[in-house]
């Protein structure tokens, strides 16, 4: 869906604040231009989701990834860290 469109229909039923929460690299920038965009409604989050589940990355491929988000994370100075693969249930080794 179109986030523009979503935050307008936020704004008018009133909610104040949004949490936009990247789980993949490819979507950071789009969080980042939202956040900057809407600075006193959306709170920036951003991280890595890294359970197989059809998407993007398997966790192996996420794990590459730590290096990017700890610098996306210290250049953007994000509000919240998000989707950084606690999700047991996708699990399919102890390792995991």
């Amino acid at each position: 869906s179109d986030p523009e469109a979503v935050l307008e229909r936020a704004l008018k039923a009133n909610v104040r604040r949004v949490c936009a929460v990247a789980q993949y690299e490819s979507s950071w920038p789009r969080i980042d231009a939202l956040a900057a965009a809407h600075p006193a409604v959306v709170v920036r989050g951003l991280g890595l989701h890294p359970a197989p589940t059809g998407s993007e990355m398997s966790f192996e491929t996420a794990a590459t990834h730590l290096p990017e988000l700890h610098d996306a994370l210290l250049a953007a100075h994000p509000q919240v860290v998000g989707e950084i693969g606690l999700d047991w249930k996708y699990a399919v080794s102890p390792e995991q």
